[in-house]
């Protein structure tokens, strides 16, 4: 699976860092956080996965992400344990729709994302993402802007046409070669 043009680019952000470091430029690391929304839990689940191997490939992550689904009953000692759990690491959180423990949730993500000791994924509704900004107004600082899976998806299919048709007229090129004309004797006309 590729990742999405928004994670797509993170990813890029992370390369250009890397050789910054290289060439002992300054090099400042960028923000991880990830806010996604969409339609298909299962799809933003996918890219949030695929985002930490890539991270992991890149050395940035060590650890296998933790995955909290709010869809499960859970107590303020559970939800505790999973940013525990996640310190050094990823947090991947989906299911925000069903949180009964809202307030202990908002509390300890706002406070993992400006200690900046894991990188959170939040994967949810328009709706579900958008209660979750509005519900503590500094949040916008720490987490990125929601992108949408939808549309995301769209972007990466045209993208992908684009670079298929390239392809084709490509290959039309270097296999179609129409066959050279002869060219035709220049006539020279004196001047009267």
């Amino acid at each position: 699976m590729t990742l999405v043009k928004p994670l797509r680019e993170k990813m890029s952000e992370l390369e250009l860092m890397r050789r910054r470091k290289e060439a002992r430029l300054s090099a400042p690391m960028p923000a991880l956080h990830q806010v996604i929304t969409g339609d298909n839990n299962e799809e933003m689940l996918e890219q949030a996965k695929e985002y930490a191997r890539e991270l992991i490939q890149q050395g940035v992550l060590r650890n296998v992400p933790v995955e909290m689904n709010c869809d499960q009953p859970m107590s303020d000692a559970m939800v505790q344990q999973f940013f525990k759990d996640a310190k050094k690491g990823m947090l991947i959180v989906h299911g925000l729709e069903h949180n009964a423990r809202r307030e202990t949730f908002e509390s300890l993500l706002v406070r993992t994302a400006s200690e900046g000791g894991c990188i959170l994924v939040i994967c949810g509704s328009k709706q579900s993402v958008a209660e979750l900004f509005a519900s503590d107004p500094g949040i916008d600082r720490r987490l990125p802007h929601p992108f949408d899976m939808n549309d995301a998806v769209i972007v990466n299919d045209l993208a992908d046409q684009v670079k298929q048709q390239e392809a084709a007229r490509i290959e039309e090129m270097v296999t179609v070669q129409k066959p050279i004309q002869p060219m035709r004797p220049l006539r020279f006309i004196p001047k009267p």
